[in-house]
């Protein structure tokens, strides 16, 4: 924890704004979580790009996610699957890494219209959770600013 306060100041001091830091950290978050491995780094860059975010912070928060990314892909599939009809997919973490390793494009071919399915659940639940870990976040940050801001201030008049 102390090493993300940290880091979040480290951000703040070189001129990013608690707005502009929660927005790259909402958006590493959620875009981390998306249900294709591998997108997310290339979405998380096109996000920055798009919005004038700090790449490092986005892919930062994309690359300490990816735990949860893996975690959350079969409930992805389940809620795809509830969600548009598709058929329910038994299959765990481990088994969907096994097969990815043996043989990719199989894998990839059948998993297709399962993941088409995931990606539209995680597109109806990813803007919640963006609004949600945005306004945790935000407040956060900025008390964290003010204790740095008022911290300095101390020191000037010392």
């Amino acid at each position: 924890m102390k090493r993300l306060k940290t880091k979040v100041l480290e951000f703040l001091r070189q001129g990013m704004t608690p707005r502009e830091l929660a927005l790259a950290f909402s958006l590493g978050v959620t875009l981390g979580t998306f249900p294709v491995v591998g997108a997310t780094s290339i979405l998380c860059a096109l996000a920055s790009l798009a919005l004038g975010l700090n790449l490092p912070v986005i892919q930062s928060v994309n690359w300490a996610v990816s735990p949860v990314q893996l975690s959350l892909l079969i409930p992805f599939f389940g809620l795809g699957s509830a969600l548009f009809g598709g058929e329910h997919v038994s299959v765990n973490l481990a088994s969907l890494v096994r097969m990815m390793q043996s043989d990719p494009v199989g894998t990839i071919g059948s998993f297709l219209i399962v993941t088409l399915h995931a990606i539209g659940a995680w597109s109806l639940v990813a803007p919640l959770a963006a609004a949600l870990v945005y306004l945790l976040a935000l407040p956060l940050i900025s008390r964290l600013q003010m204790q740095y801001a008022r911290v300095r201030s101390e020191q000037d008049t010392h």
